[in-house]
């Protein structure tokens, strides 16, 4: 109502995808697509404000234009019951570009004309690629290991958001962390180099066990990350002015995942239990520091039990201190917390109950990755520190299905 933003996209394309088998060993998957993105950022003028708000309408994306026409293949090999094999390619152009812009009044004009002075127009190339192997010696084990080349050309905001005044920059963003980015006509795609394996044990039949464990590696060519322009001072809070440009960056990590049967007789029914885990680590090449919104050390553990109709859930969710913060976005840290939710359900013919409680113990904590409160912190009129973004309180739900 006090500050009009008013954006309009609009999307085209089209996609198609031929499965076809060959002989009786291999399989050819080939397709195209097409996907075209026009969006327009205007923000109408506020009449009687000062200079900063009037009296133009400002124009943040003019006829922004992003196309991408990409072609790909992959064929699958069964070579015998053991080995297995997918080999890929992906070729994908991007053609991005900009009309000029302008501010709501001259105080925006030395951004805007170095804009508009510049070369908007970008066509970027990308060949990606995939590589995988699947062995299965046995009926209870199979391991995997996988190549896979993938690239990202930025997206409109990243490359056309061209104003360094406070006020705007701080309008551009989504990441949920209250600071204040520019964009960056000069960025180049991203590419990522990844390799990971997954070894996976299960009983013959895979109804009583099963665990798979799945390292990965990636080292990220011109990530977009950013730059920091300045920093802003609000009592106990500091917030970045950022200009999104390319810096070389690795990621590693593991996933662990596992269910066993605990019981399962004519008396107690069926019991299970179900495990998730995992822990990451993202580092920028060139100075260490840590990448932003990593997720820390995570585990899901579940205890199910169904008899008849009845199914029900106790879970437990532990996660651990969020520890590794990106400094250039000063980020916050949050505590490690472990929660428990409760479902239950029952199946009656054609209807399903269904109810439970998120949070049984209505514990506080903050969300890893949810970035920060910051309508709080702007209420506050920025006195107040700005504060992780805390998960919900205890919800409890209930809810009735009917099938016919």
């Amino acid at each position: 109502m006090w500050m009009p933003m008013n954006t309009h996209g609009r999307d085209l394309g089209y996609s198609w995808k031929l499965d076809l088998p060959i002989a009786s060993r291999y399989s050819l998957t080939a397709g195209n697509e097409l996907h075209r993105f026009v969006l327009d950022d205007r923000w109408p003028a506020v009449p009687g404000t000062a200079p900063g708000m009037a009296p133009d309408t400002f124009l943040n994306i003019n006829n922004g234009r992003r196309m991408r026409l990409g072609w790909f293949a992959e064929l699958t090999t069964e070579w015998n019951p053991r080995w297995t094999t997918l080999l890929g390619m992906r070729n994908d152009t991007v053609w991005m570009n900009a009309g000029t812009v302008h501010g709501y009044s001259m105080m925006y004009a030395a951004d805007a004309n170095a804009f508009n002075a510049a070369h908007r127009a970008r066509r970027d190339n990308s060949v990606d690629a995939t590589a995988w192997v699947r062995f299965q010696p046995n009926a209870w084990s199979a391991f995997e290991l996988g190549y896979a080349r993938k690239s990202r050309v930025p997206n409109l905001y990243e490359r056309y958001a061209w104003s360094t005044s406070k006020m705007i920059s701080g309008m551009i963003g989504w990441f949920g962390d209250g600071n204040y980015y520019v964009g960056n006509l000069a960025l180049r795609p991203e590419a990522v180099d990844a390799i990971s394996g997954t070894a996976s044990w299960h009983d013959s039949t895979r109804a009583n066990w099963d665990i798979k464990l799945t390292p990965y590696f990636s080292a990220i060519h011109d990530f977009v990350d950013v730059d920091r322009l300045k920093t802003y001072k609000y009592a106990m809070t500091t917030l970045a002015q950022l200009r999104f440009a390319n810096h070389d960056a690795r990621i590693a990590g593991v996933d662990l995942s596992g269910a066993w049967t605990l019981w399962q007789n004519d008396w107690l029914g069926v019991g299970r239990v179900d495990i998730l885990a995992g822990w990451q680590h993202g580092r920028r090449s060139d100075n260490s520091t840590s990448l932003y919104q990593m997720m820390p050390l995570h585990a899901h553990i579940a205890l199910e039990e169904q008899k008849g109709g009845f199914t029900g859930s106790l879970g437990i969710e532990a996660v651990d201190r969020k520890s590794d913060l990106d400094p250039n976005r000063f980020e916050q840290s949050t505590h490690g917390y472990a929660r428990f939710d409760l479902h239950a359900g029952y199946q009656r013919g054609h209807l399903r109950f269904t109810g439970g409680a998120d949070n049984l113990l209505n514990r506080y904590y903050e969300l890893p990755l949810g970035g920060v409160n910051f309508d709080d912190f702007m209420a506050g009129m920025r006195i107040s520190q700005l504060k992780p973004l805390t998960g919900r309180g205890r919800s409890i739900f209930i809810g009735l299905t009917a099938e016919f």
